[in-house]
This record gives C-alpha cells, structure tokens and sequence, in this order.
C-alpha cells in the first residue's frame, strides 16, 4: 500500500497528543487484529532496543540536551530566548551544520540510515525495516519548545507506520501513537517483569487531522506540561509529572521520512516561554471524537438497513462485485480492487466503511471495472440498461430482498471518454409514457442515459433512498470546465427525479490541486486507501444532513 503521506503524519498529531487525552478517556475502539499483530512485534522488537539503549540513553541521549542547556542557562536573558532556527536562517551552510548537529546529538538505531543532505534535511532512507531516532534527555524538565517538519515518503504496506513515542524518566511506560495507513493506534505500554503491558486507549481513522504534504509539530514543554500541536491544531496535552521534555523518540516501520526546519527553543522561565508560544496552555482544539459521536447517532437510524452501490471500477472489490450468490446478473461484472491491490480488504472501500460506521448491510455491489452510463442497448456493463435494475438479491438467503438505500458512483468513464453530454428536461425527452418504452438514441449521451439509469431506478426501488455521487477530476482528463458541465448534469437529472446529491467534487477535499495524493495509478483516477477515506467521509456528512435533520 504506497500511500505517500497521509497516516505518517497524523502519527505526529495524535502521538504526542493522544497520551494524556487519551489516558483519561475509556477505550473508544477495539483494535484490528491484523495490525494488532504486527504493532506486538514491533512493539516487542521496539522493547529489546529499547531496553539495550537504556544506558545509553542515560549516558548520551540525555547530555547532549541537558549540556546546551546549562550551557544557555548561563546567557543574558535576551540570548537564552534566541532560537536555533534563527541562526538556521543565516546560511545554507548553517542549516547544514545545525541538522548534523542534531543528528549526533540523537542516539540513533541503525545510523547508516539516516543522512543530512546539503539543503540541511534529515533524511531516514529504509523503507524496509525499523528505525529509531531518541531525541532529547530523560531528566530534562525545562522551558523548552522542540519544532520540526516531517515529510513522510513511502508506505511499504498496510503495517508501515511511523510512532511517535514518549517515556516516563524510569523507562517504566511510554505512549505510543502510530501512524498507519488509515489510522492511527493510541497505546501505552508498561514494562514490568512479566513482560510488556500493552493498554490500547484508542483507534483513530486519519479523517481531516492532517495534510498529507509537509506537517509542522510542535512540542511544548512547560515544566511537567506538555502542549503538542501540528499544523496549528493544539492535539494533546501531557500533564503527567512522570513524564518530562526529553526522551521522545521518532520511529518508522518500512516507512522513509525527512525531517527539517527543526529548531529547540530554550527559555529562562515560563513567562518568558509564554511571551513566544502562549497557545502551550490552550485547550485541545481537535476533536477526535466528532466523527464516531456522527456515525453513532447515524447507526441509531440506519442499523440493519441494506445498501446497494450501482458504479464503475472505483466501487468494485473482487467477491463483492461478482458474488454471484447474492444476484446472479453480476457474474461478468469486471474487479478493479483486490486482495492484492492497493486496498488489500474490502473493508477500505468507501462503501463498505460507510455500511461498517453506520452499522448497515452491504446488498449488492453492482460495480463494473470501465463500464460506462452510456451504451447500446446490448451493452450489459451499461448503467442505463438492466444493471439499474439487478440491485436487489436476486438469489441466495437474501432473495427477494430490495435495498434500503442506493448509491449511484457514475459517469467517471463517460466524462474521460468524451462522450457527448446531450441534454435532459422532462421526462418525455426519454420516455413514451403510452409505449412504455425508452425512446430511440438516449443511450448515446450522457445526461439522457444517466436520466433513463435513474427513472429505473426510482421505479425499480421506490422506498429506498438514492444518493447520486458527483465525479472527481483526475489526468485523463484535465479540463474542469467539462468536469463541471457533467456534474451540473448530474444534479439537474438527480434534481429531477428528487433523489440526493453527495457532492464529492466540491464537499470531500479532493480537487484539481490535491486529487494526485488520494489516488494510486498514473491516470489518477482509482483512490487509495486515503481517497477512501475522503470519499467516506463526505458520504458521511451527506448523511448526517439527510437522516438527522
């Protein structure tokens, strides 16, 4: 799974901040076996580092910190507040210079690979192993900021995470916060003599924290405060006398990292500290749990109802959308997804995230890899022909069983196709109400097929609710104002024969600038695990506005 970006750098977020929050709180979610299983091992592997570098984080790790320390303590006031990173901005030189400083002030695991480039970048290049970097020393308690960008690079797999740890000064516990691909894990762990006591406090979808390009962190020390906060968002606040400034650790899982424009700010006292970083005593302005209070009161209505999907190659996912043991017309719909594509599981599909969150059943997913709205009248990969109507179970221990509600995800080949938009205002631009039959030619544009999909459908199913999705841009064809005009078309047709709109191309956050790092294949058309995410997410807010109004 190459998601570039997205989960390494929500583990900064919630890592440092999710320790305290999350200490206090109940346990929100119960974690994945899969990742549970491979966060053991690291954790295990992490254990036998870590518990090999204690002295040296004793001897090392905590000096290089606590010397400079003393070291500004004996400044002028005004030189004690100055910044690293003031000086970083004299020179290319300086920068240089100072990240390699850094560098060898950290205690690291596996030093052949990390490296300090000329523009003065830390750059941790294994995307095959575990890394370790300890930062900062165990008993250091003072008025310090530490301030870095991280820039995560690769994504081995689904069990690739960057952690961002934090250790009591007795090497007891520690928080862990990782940073998987679509989620992070909020952990503390207490080593005794019976062995390591793992304690998940949270599981946390990576929705909307973070950006998945650069992301600035912040970690605040204030005494026994601690205040995190990436890319302006104050997301934790440590308050545990147990645990002090230093000793925070950065680890990686077959995942690359850069690390720049890092700087440590010293200060003689806490009003001076206040005087540049007065957000250290705000409040937690994140809410982690606005999403699961959201999908909770949803699940209240939607829980056992069966939705169906009627789409192209972006909702397909082997054995779903050929499972013929649920409707027997699927069994020449055409996979996209699979097991051992980006995606790995169905359950990171956007429609199936949508069932899971809001407690629904999956009915049919009637998807087909490049099938189109359009086609002649032959064409069974068509929206517009019998595919409108296969959304029920036509089979099985379901038979006989309609949907709920419906998802409509099409269009995303005509519009790459160039086919002709056409036009669409009444229904008598399709339909001979005395034949009872579609006219002639409607097949052949787009707003025309796309309203004879609809009217099957609204006659097929009249008791569920039907959600027409709009199309996102991607490379195939970059022309917005073409993407516009069919989206257009799209609401005027699911306008007319009054049925939703989730409008993806302006509500999810995906666009024309951000549209490369959510999806996964040269065209940019298929989304990853992330663009799932987005996808699911807006679903979810169109929801919220339809049922709980």
């Amino acid at each position: 799974m190459k998601n570039k970006n997205l989960c390494l750098l929500a583990i900064f977020l919630l890592i440092s901040g999710c320790n305290n929050n999350q200490n206090n709180s109940s346990n929100t979610t119960s974690s994945t076996s899969s990742i549970e299983e491979s966060s053991s091992e690291k954790e295990s592997s992490s254990s036998s580092i870590e518990e090999s570098s204690s002295s040296i984080e004793k001897d090392n790790s905590s000096s290089s910190i606590e010397e400079s320390s003393s070291e500004e303590e004996s400044l002028s006031s005004e030189e004690s507040n100055s910044s690293i990173e003031e000086s970083s901005s004299s020179s290319e030189t300086s920068k240089k210079e100072i990240a390699q400083e850094f560098l060898n002030n950290a205690t690291l695991y596996e030093p052949s690979t990390y490296a300090v480039d000329d523009d003065g970048n830390i750059i941790q290049n294994d995307n095959q192993n575990w890394t370790q970097m300890i930062v900062g020393g165990k008993d250091n308690n003072n008025f310090e900021v530490f301030e870095f960008d991280i820039n995560p690079a690769y994504l081995q797999n689904e069990y690739s995470s960057i952690t961002l740890r934090f250790r009591a000064w007795d090497t007891s516990n520690n928080y862990a916060i990782s940073a998987y691909d679509d989620f992070l894990s909020i952990k503390k762990l207490t080593w005794s003599s019976s062995g390591v006591i793992t304690n998940t406090l949270s599981e946390i979808p990576l929705i909307g924290i973070v950006n998945l390009e650069v992301n600035h962190v912040k970690i605040m020390c204030c005494g026994w405060v601690k205040t995190v906060m990436i890319n302006d968002h104050v997301v934790c606040k440590i308050q545990e006398s147990d645990f002090t400034v230093g000793q925070y650790y950065i680890e990686s899982w077959q995942t690359a990292f850069t690390l720049s424009n890092f700087a440590i700010n010293r200060f003689e006292s806490q009003d001076k500290l206040l005087e540049k970083y007065p957000e250290v005593f705000s409040d937690i302005n994140v809410s982690y749990n606005d999403e699961m209070e959201k999908n909770e009161k949803l699940g209240a209505v939607l829980e056992g109802k069966y939705l169906s999907i009627l789409g192209d190659s972006i909702s397909t996912f082997d054995g779903y959308c050929n499972d013929t043991n649920v409707n027997t017309t699927l069994k020449n719909n055409s996979p996209h997804y699979t097991s051992v594509g980006i995606l790995h599981s169905a359950d990171r599909t956007y429609w199936k995230q949508l069932a899971t969150n809001t407690k629904m059943n999956v009915l049919v997913d009637n998807a087909w890899a490049g099938s189109k709205v359009v086609g002649w009248l032959s064409d069974e990969s068509s929206a517009a022909n019998d595919r409108a109507v296969n959304l029920h179970a036509n089979t099985g221990a379901l038979k006989d069983t309609d949907p709920d509600i419906i998802l409509v995800y099409m269009g995303t080949n005509d519009f790459d196709s160039y086919i002709e938009l056409g036009s669409f205002n009444s229904l008598e631009d399709i339909y001979d109400e005395q034949t009872k039959e579609y006219k002639a030619g409607i097949n052949d544009y787009f707003t025309s097929a796309y309203a004879k999909m609809l009217h099957k459908i609204v006659n097929r199913y009249p008791n569920a609710d039907v959600f027409c999705l709009t199309l996102l841009p991607n490379l195939v064809r970059a022309d917005d104002k073409a993407l516009n005009d069919y989206n257009n078309a799209i609401k005027k047709v699911a306008n007319y024969f009054n049925v939703e709109i989730c409008d993806l191309q302006n509500d999810s956050g995906i666009t024309r600038e951000t549209y490369k790092k959510y999806t996964n294949d040269n065209a940019h058309v298929h989304p990853n695990a992330l663009g799932m995410d987005m996808i699911t997410k807006c679903l979810e807010n169109t929801f919220e506005k339809y049922y709980l109004k």
